[in-house]
Parts: C-alpha cells; structure tokens; sequence
C-alpha cells in the first residue's frame, strides 16, 4: 500500500522522499476557495481512483484484467500534478491577494513548496549516472548456453513468476498474483512481446503448473516435455545485479518445483531460480509449434499494425503538406463597397440664398405700420 501511495512502480523513487509530492498536491485542498478547491477535489479523486485500482489488484481482489501498475498509476500521477499547479493559482488568488499577513495559510504553502522541493530529490539521484538506477546487465548474458541449448535442440523456456519480473511481457494469469510465458528463446525477444489469446497450449501449461503448486504431482516435466519446454525459469530480480531484495511473490511455486522429481535444479544466479527438464526429449519432444504470445497469426498482426501506422503517417503528411486549398477570400470573394458621388468641376455653382429682409423697426410709442401694397409698374 505503501508503494502505491507513494506512485513507487521502480527503484528510482527512494524512502519518504517519494510522500513529499502529496504533501504539495494537499495545498489546494486545504487553502484553495471557489474553482481552485472544486478542481482539486476532483484532482485528488483521480489520483485515488487509479491507486485504488492498482491497490485491490494488487491484493488479490480484482478479477479483472489490467494494465501493470505504472500504466494505471499514470492517471493518478496527472491527478496530482494538476492539484499541485492549482497550488500556484491559490498561492496567487487565495493567499497573496487577500491579506499580508504570515497567517496558517502562507504557512501551508510554504511547506508545500518545500515539500515540491523534497519530492524532486529522488529523481535527480537516479539521473546522476544516466543509468536511472537501471541494471547494468540481463538475463539473456547469464543463459547463454542455454540459449545454445534451446537452438540446437528445438525447445522452449517456459518463464512463471511476478509479472513485473517475467520478461516478455505479462504472459498468461496463472493465479495468485502470478503470470507465465513460453518462448523458443532463452529470454523473449520482440516478437514475443505480441498479446496473444488464450489457446489450448497454454491452458495445458497453466493446468500443469496449477497441479504442481497445489501438490498434485510430482512429475511436472513430464507433463511439460509434449509441450516442448526443456527448461522452467523463475525470476526473483529483475536482473543478476539489481540490488533490490527476492520477490517472495512465487515462493509457492519455488517450493513445489523442488519437489518435482523430474526437474534438475541448475546454479545460475540468487536472482534466477533454473531448472532444467530431464523428461524432455530432443528427438520425441522437440520443435513443438510455438503456443506462447508471439505464436500463431502474430506475423499477420504485426503487418497489420505496421500497415495502419504508414497510413495513418500519411495522412498525416498529407494535411501538413498537401496542396493547400483556396485562401478564404476566393471561395467567398467580398463585395467592394460602392464608390461615392463626387461632384464634378464643370456643374454649376449652386445659386446662392439671398438674405432675409430685416423687420422694419417700429415707431416710437406703437407697432410698425403695415405698408400697402404698391401696384406692379408703379413709381415708388
């Protein structure tokens, strides 16, 4: 639980540094106001949800089929980093701009910002070397000449253990936490990473190793030699110089494959529990069709998805340097505006008003008199 809270999927996040971004995604929910605390719980919702997710399959309570953990955890890590960028929209709009004071609040934001700061530590430690913590070696190094083996004789390497761990990809649910694989290769390659559906290979694998875990035989390798697997590899490390501790997760199934009286134990490594199948018979057993992921139609699938990525590209190339079309001014030409009336230089003047008659003033001590009329030709 632990792991989950802290987003920990590898060896680069390290101690409590990995529960300081928590502390710094917490600062809208406890000072935000308004649109800042509404987007921030829902924030922290996500990010609860997909540990949740990751929590219950973890323990055994969710049946269904989910994407390993890093994968589910992704949105809850985006949940947080949104709740920790609204921390810099509260800090700006519910803390600073509403008094100066060195209140709880300026408090909380200052130590989510130390807390920002402590939560990056663990990052920069795995950067140093450019190695990101990762192993300096593998497993296909180690098996080497059972690489030879498998080659010359036709057989195949059937990989149980943690899903985190077994190479190849998640494999087939075996149960318990547990999943397996099968590759005609010491270690799975590329074209073993292809899904494949369940098919009646691997059930008969999966039945053979759930009749060992549960004490049902003790002749695993025989059950195991018609599907032409020579040899059972359990991974408790990630690789031979990862310097984490042995998954106990197959512990169970490490115990009953050393009660198995056909299976020879070989010495390799703490990290890689080996064993070799004495009932397996090169010339009886050998070049059995492959059935693990990566067998059948995967060629078929592969060509598919090749095929729909080189259409998709292009597309792609196409909209970004296709023949551009009309600008919108030629599809939807504009009307120019009339042009206005200008008055030519030969119109004539406009003939000009003449001026109003002035009123007669009046005489002293009464209202102007009328004027009669004079007759037209008249003398005035």
């Amino acid at each position: 639980a632990l792991d989950v809270v802290g987003l920990r999927t590898g060896p680069t996040a390290r101690g409590a540094l990995a529960f300081a971004l928590l502390a710094a995604a917490a600062v809208p929910l406890l000072v935000g106001r308004r649109w800042r605390f509404g987007w921030a719980v829902r924030a922290w919702t996500l990010a609860v949800a997909g540990g949740a997710v990751v929590w219950a399959r973890e323990q055994g309570n969710l049946d269904l089929h989910t994407p390993r953990a890093g994968v589910v955890l992704a949105p809850a890590a985006a949940g947080l980093v949104l709740a920790v960028a609204l921390g810099v929209a509260v800090f700006d709009l519910d803390v600073r701009g509403r008094s100066w004071r060195f209140g709880a609040r300026r408090l909380v934001v200052a130590v989510g910002a130390l807390a920002l700061v402590a939560s990056t530590a663990s990052v920069v430690a795995g950067a140093v070397d450019g190695r990101w913590t990762a192993p300096r070696d593998d497993d296909a190094g180690l098996l080497g000449p059972v690489q030879e083996h498998v080659s010359a004789g036709g057989s195949r390497v059937l990989w149980v253990g943690d899903p985190g761990l077994v190479p190849g990809g998640d494999g087939w649910d075996l149960g318990g936490g547990l999943a397996f694989t099968a590759a005609p290769r010491a270690v799975p390659a590329v074209p073993d990473l292809w899904p494949a559906t369940t098919g009646a290979g691997a059930d008969r694998l999966r039945r053979a190793l759930d009749a060992a875990v549960e004490r049902r035989t003790t002749r695993l390798g025989r059950q195991l030699a018609p599907l032409g697997v020579e040899y059972v590899a359990v991974p408790r490390r990630l690789a031979p110089s990862d310097p984490a501790a042995l998954s106990h997760r197959p512990d169970a199934l490490v115990g009953a494959l050393a009660e198995q009286l056909d299976l020879q134990r070989l010495a390799v490594d703490p990290g890689l529990v080996l064993y070799r199948n004495a009932a397996f018979d090169p010339d009886r057993d050998g070049a059995v069709p492959t059935t693990g992921p990566g067998a059948g139609g995967h060629r078929v699938a592969l060509a598919i998805q090749v095929g729909l990525w080189l259409v998709a590209g292009a597309v792609l190339l196409r909209m970004r340097f296709g023949a551009p079309g009309p600008p919108p001014e030629a599809r939807h030409p504009r009307r120019a505006p009339a042009p206005r009336p200008v008055a030519a230089a030969t119109d004539p003047p406009a003939p000009a008003t003449a001026p109003e008659p002035e009123p007669t003033p009046a005489p002293a001590g009464g209202t102007p008199a009328e004027a009669d009329p004079v007759p037209v030709g008249a003398p005035e």
